[in-house]
């Protein structure tokens, strides 16, 4: 099934309709300001850091690694990932609005964790 952006875009209005397709599997807050700045400006360069490596590794399935896309809006960050880990990477405009509903409804996602 190809979802499209325009679907994404009405979902996204309303936190129960889109906690249907998205939902928090793991968090990790940083723990220091510090640590937050250090893997911010590492991320934004295109680099990855030792925190995602290790979030990534600890969270996401490897016996699977074989059918799960990792999505990135970056994608200079997410080719390092795919080289590093060997997984498959996804960016495209139905990436860009799921990241945008994500950072839209933050705040409920974590309140339900």
């Amino acid at each position: 099934m190809q979802v499209k952006v325009s679907q994404i875009q009405k979902q996204i209005a309303n936190f129960g309709e889109f906690s249907q397709i998205v939902q928090l599997k793991a968090f990790h807050p940083f723990g220091t300001a510090e640590a937050a700045l250090h893997n911010t400006l590492l991320n934004g360069k295109g680099e990855t850091s030792e925190d995602l490596i290790n979030f990534i590794e600890t969270n996401v399935p490897k016996s699977k690694k074989k059918k799960i896309a990792l999505a990135f809006i970056d994608t200079k960050l997410g080719g390092k990932v795919k080289d590093q880990l060997a997984y498959d990477i996804k960016s495209n405009d139905v990436i860009m609005e799921l990241f945008r509903g994500i950072r839209s409804h933050l705040t409920q996602f974590l309140k339900s964790q």
